[in-house]
Parts: structure tokens; sequence; C-alpha cells
């Protein structure tokens, strides 16, 4: 089974899970994966990391720090763009676990906790500093997982989520529990959708034009640029998206379209680790 990654979406309705290459949107009321996933990163999240995330950090503004080997990069889910990176960790977050991070969660407190391996760091959201010095998950998490612990979310019920090889823990943050709620560590498929599967290839009527619109934004994802914006291509057609033809003025603003189909800015100076609070 492919390690597991997730984060919880800003406005606490969806989370999103991430294995391998692939992904799925989870419906956080309904207890769910949403229909038609799983989906490819490549073909949904233009600029991110193909495979093989390590972690995801949500901040405060809505972006997410994303975690593979000893790179990250910052993430705006919203517009599908890359705010910032891939750079080294260690630029980014000095004093952090520089590669290897399998976990993070950001905790009511405002501190947030990264783990790698046996390990775990503390960085402090007052004072913007990461503790110098790592300590052991045995000593500091009760009942939780002391190794290997592949991601961590704050979940909208007030409770933190830990996942490991097919398994799962609900740990009470409230400083007078803090520890693993009694009965867990408990079962994967608890989480409906989860482990994720294969990518989702719909089963449609051949040659009807529902089944072009519903299968050709995963077939073409893979093979252009996602434009939040109106452009010109190549032969001078106003579109939109993912390929998408604006085949009437009536659809589009008074104002002359962007010229040729460069990308949209992904790269728009540097973010410091503020939005935490």
């Amino acid at each position: 089974m492919d390690k597991l990654c997730g984060f919880v979406t800003a406005a606490g309705d969806k989370a999103y899970f991430f294995t391998g290459d692939r992904y799925v949107r989870y419906d956080v009321k309904n207890d769910r994966v949403d229909e038609g996933y799983p989906l490819t990163i490549a073909g949904q999240w233009p600029g991110l990391f193909t495979e093989g995330i390590d972690a995801a950090l949500p901040t405060g503004d809505g972006s997410v720090f994303f975690f593979r080997a000893d790179q990250c990069l910052r993430y705006d889910p919203e517009n599908n763009a890359v705010l910032d990176g891939p750079r080294p960790i260690a630029e980014v977050w000095p004093g952090l676990f520089t590669a290897g991070i399998d976990a993070v969660v950001k905790w009511p407190s405002g501190n947030v906790y990264f783990f790698s391996g046996q390990q775990y760091q503390r960085y402090d959201g007052e004072t913007d500093t990461v503790d110098p010095e790592p300590a052991f998950i045995a000593d500091d998490w009760p009942g939780l997982f002391t190794a290997g612990i592949e991601t961590a979310l704050l979940w909208p019920d007030g409770y933190a989520y830990f996942f490991r090889a097919g398994q799962y823990s609900r740990y009470d943050p409230d400083p007078d529990v803090d520890s693993v709620v009694e009965g867990y560590p408990r079962d994967l498929a608890d989480w409906s959708g989860l482990p994720i599967g294969p990518v989702v290839i719909p089963e449609v009527p051949a040659g009807s034009a529902l089944s072009v619109r519903e299968t050709f934004p995963g077939f073409s994802s893979p093979l252009e640029n996602r434009i939040p914006y109106l452009y010109q291509d190549i032969l001078g057609l106003v579109t939109i998206g993912i390929g998408n033809l604006v085949d009437s003025p009536d659809y589009a603003p008074a104002r002359p379209p962007t010229v040729a189909r460069s990308p949209p800015d992904t790269n728009r100076g540097q973010h410091s680790r503020g939005g935490f609070q």
C-alpha cells in the first residue's frame, strides 16, 4: 500500500488525500470520498509534485505547504497555482528536519508538529521558530503510533487523526486529555473510499455529447495547462480553462484576451511562514 498524505481545507468542508500519483476529495459532512475519484495529481494540480507527496500543511490564508523528500512548495488550491518553490526544506524552514518528513499537523494551540520516523519537532506559532532538538514520539504522545506515521489531520470535529499502515488513531488534543482516545487504533476501512484505489475511468455511452463533456477534462488536463483567465490560442481563438473554446462574444468580458498561451504566474515572490495563527 502506498503512503497516505492528507489535509483539510480552510473551510473545513472537504479534505484531500494523496497516494502515489493520485488523490481523492473527501466530503467531511457525509464522511465519504466524493463521486468521480480517484484522479491523477498531474491532471488536476498543475505544478504540484506529481507523485510521492510526503506531507501537507494547510495555512491560515488557505494555501498549503507540500513536502516531498528534501523539497517543499506552497500551493494555492483555490486558483490551482504554485505560490513558491519547490525549494529545499532547510531553506524555507530553518532548524526543521531537512528531509523525510512523514506527517505534519497544526494543533489548536497554533503550534505545528512535524513527524519523521520515531521523532517529532515542534514549530512555535508565536515565535516562528522550530525546537532545536527533535524529541521521541513515544515520550510525549500517549498511545500514539511510535514510528512511521503517514499523515495527520486536525479534523473539524476537534479531534486529530493519525494514519499508519492501514490503521488510524483518534487523538484528543484537549490539554486535560492529550492522548489517543480509548478503542483506537482502528482499521482504515472506517473511512469510506480509503485506501485510495486506481484512477476512475467513467463508463459512459460512446459517441454521446455527454460522454465527451464528462471525460474530456480528465483526458486533456495532463496535456494542457489549466488557465484561469481568457487567452488567445495559436489559431487566435479565445479560450479558457483546459482548452475550452469561448465561441460567442456574449460569454466573454468586454476586454482584449491575453495573448498567447502563457501559463499563470507561478512565482509570486517570497512568502513567510506567517498565517498559522
